[in-house]
């Protein structure tokens, strides 16, 4: 039997390269990244799936990363740290509110009325005053209970009426002092008992 034998590698080769005109992607083996480069510029853009990082990006959608980085840096509460070669490690401080902060500020709005419940359910000022106004068109109770008659104050007067005639009737049934006058003149041209008397004396009878 021939004991002499020749190894093979069963190992295949795997491509890290892909490579169209100037444009390559290749994984860097050493930083463990897939790396997207354009032959002539340095510092090409790298994805770390590892660390869920992007390396080297200085625009996302036409905006400068360095200027959005600062802003938010310099006024949002946002904590960013660049740990170098494009990487920004990123936080946010106390000054950033939570969902839980942001609930509470929420809840307070059920202690509140809406600006449309409000201008359907509430008068305005002018509203007030234009009421208030009627005011000088009516009587107060003080001022009533002072100066006006009750209905039960009322009615012992009008009751009073009962014992009284009506100036209709007294004109059908009851003379005036003018017919009584014109009546009493008439007397004037008759003889009273003295004149009857005096002449009967004078004839001797």
């Amino acid at each position: 039997m021939n004991k002499n034998y020749s190894s093979t590698s069963a190992i295949s080769q795997i491509a890290q390269q892909l490579q169209v005109g100037n444009f390559q992607l290749f994984i860097d083996t050493i930083n463990k990244q897939f790396v997207f480069k354009y032959n002539s510029i340095n510092n090409p853009i790298g994805i770390d799936p590892m660390n869920n990082k992007i390396v080297n990006v200085k625009y996302i959608n036409d905006i400068d990363v360095s200027k959005l980085i600062g802003g938010v840096a310099a006024g949002y509460g946002i904590v960013v740290d660049d740990v170098g070669n494009g990487i920004y490690k990123i936080s946010v401080d106390d000054t950033i509110a939570s969902k839980d902060d942001l609930k509470l500020v929420d809840d307070k709005f059920a202690n509140y009325t809406t600006t449309t419940d409000l201008e359907e359910n509430y008068a305005k000022k002018d509203d007030v005053i234009n009421v208030d106004n009627k005011f000088d068109n009516y009587t107060t109770t003080t001022d009533l209970e002072a100066n006006y008659a009750t209905k039960n104050e009322l009615k012992p007067v009008d009751d009073k009426f009962d014992n009284y005639t009506t100036t209709t009737d007294i004109q059908k049934t009851y003379a005036t002092k003018e017919v009584v006058q014109t009546l009493e003149n008439r007397f004037d041209e008759y003889p009273t008992f003295d004149d009857l008397t005096a002449i009967d004396d004078k004839f001797g009878n």
